[in-house]
């Protein structure tokens, strides 16, 4: 409910300041979650025809026509971004999720591993890359990758779930069992965990 007033807000500040790129961005990221994606298009590409390598920018306009469903696009707007920033890990899994939602499943998966190349020591990617593999039912390399996150932070709750359901879904039940004792462990005043 609070979406409407901010779009009002940030079309008032855009329109009144149509210079200003990062009212444009913030007023396009509001349509995106609106999925008003014509609209977030337009944003990016006012941004984009006074900043041409604004990753932000492109970044939007990628999802936009992600949103609109000419994947295409979106792909080679996301690639136009990685070019500028190969390592931002952001965007590499931005793609890495259009790849994969596109059927370019070896291309997803090489966007996954170069996230994990770029950021080996981040848990969130651990945890990306390893829904990936559950997805492609290479259940070996998904576990992998939740066991390392753990490594990488014992006490994050959500792995351990993240842990919990996968070997729930491998029909697991002891170990899935454990995983979720181990959540309650490691965080034992969040009732999420229970």
């Amino acid at each position: 409910q609070d979406l409407p007033q901010a779009l009002e807000a940030l079309e008032k500040s855009a329109t009144l300041n149509p210079d200003d790129a990062e009212a444009q961005l913030k007023l396009g990221e509001l349509y995106l979650q609106a999925r008003q994606f014509p609209k977030a298009q337009t944003r990016a590409e006012a941004v984009l025809q006074k900043y041409p390598s604004r990753i932000e920018a492109l970044l939007l306009l990628g999802n936009a026509h992600a949103g609109k469903r000419d994947m295409s696009k979106a792909i080679d707007t996301i690639q136009q971004a990685r070019k500028l920033d190969p390592q931002r890990v952001s965007t590499v899994l931005n793609l890495a999720t259009l790849l994969y939602a596109n059927r370019e499943v070896s291309a997803a998966e090489k966007a996954y591993q170069d996230a994990l190349v770029l950021e080996p020591h981040s848990v969130q990617v651990h945890q990306v890359a390893a829904n990936f593999y559950t997805m492609q039912r290479q259940f070996p390399k998904a576990e992998a990758l939740l066991q390392k996150a753990l490594e990488l932070d014992s006490s994050n709750l959500y792995v351990h779930l993240q842990l919990g359901a996968f070997y729930l879904y491998q029909k697991q039940r002891q170990e899935a069992e454990k995983a979720f004792r181990q959540a309650i462990a490691a965080a034992p005043d969040d009732l999420r965990g229970y």
